[in-house]
């Protein structure tokens, strides 16, 4: 398998490689979805992040207002997965 920074750096060659040994991969849309999957890691991580801070604020509140937190980091998380489902499908 080929480290995706170098068919980054030698698309091109890689392409004309593949050809030559009989296989048809389109090397932009790997491209592509390299770039989508990083984009998607970000976001993930954005939403990890968030999920932290949340969880520490409501370890920090009493019961009531722990309630409304957890329903505000479940929204959270459900526009997260609207916003994913809105964008790629």
């Amino acid at each position: 398998m080929l480290d995706i920074n170098f068919i980054k750096e030698n698309a091109k060659k890689v392409q004309t490689g593949a050809h030559n040994k009989g296989f048809d991969i389109d090397i932009n849309k790997v491209l592509t979805l390299d770039k989508q999957y990083r984009e998607l890691l970000g976001e993930v991580e954005n939403l990890r992040a968030k999920k932290n801070e949340i969880s520490g604020e409501i370890s920090k509140l009493d019961n009531q207002n722990r309630t409304k937190k957890k329903e505000e980091a479940e929204n959270f998380a459900l526009d997260g997965i609207e916003f994913y489902i809105d964008e790629h499908f």
